[in-house]
């Protein structure tokens, strides 16, 4: 009976410390797999960041050139629009004073 009790517990799966021991390997085994994962995106994350960066940057200064030549341009036209609403302001004026000489003459 003592000979049946030893082979019962061979062929039953060990429960107890080697069950710990293998949840414990898988645990490490997953663990390193997962700092490993994460190194690769911090490393793939640290090359993208700044080339990101510059890309974007470059992108402002770009903006940034094109609406200066906007703004320089907007202020041409607003200094010709100036310049010919006093031309069309001299010329009414001008104008006017023409037509009142015509109507005092004829009257």
């Amino acid at each position: 009976m003592a000979e049946d009790a030893k082979d019962k517990a061979a062929r039953e799966p060990k429960v107890g410390v080697s069950d710990a021991e293998a949840q414990g390997k898988s645990l490490t085994a997953a663990l390193k797999k997962l700092n490993d994962a994460l190194d690769k995106l911090e490393h793939k994350a640290g090359a993208y960041v700044p080339a990101d960066k510059d890309e974007e940057l470059q992108r402002l200064a770009d903006d940034r050139a094109r609406l200066g030549r906007d703004l320089d341009a907007a202020a041409a036209r607003a200094e010709r629009l100036k310049e010919v609403n006093s031309e069309v302001s001299r010329r009414l004026v001008g104008a006017m004073e023409m037509v009142r000489g015509v109507i005092e003459k004829k009257g």
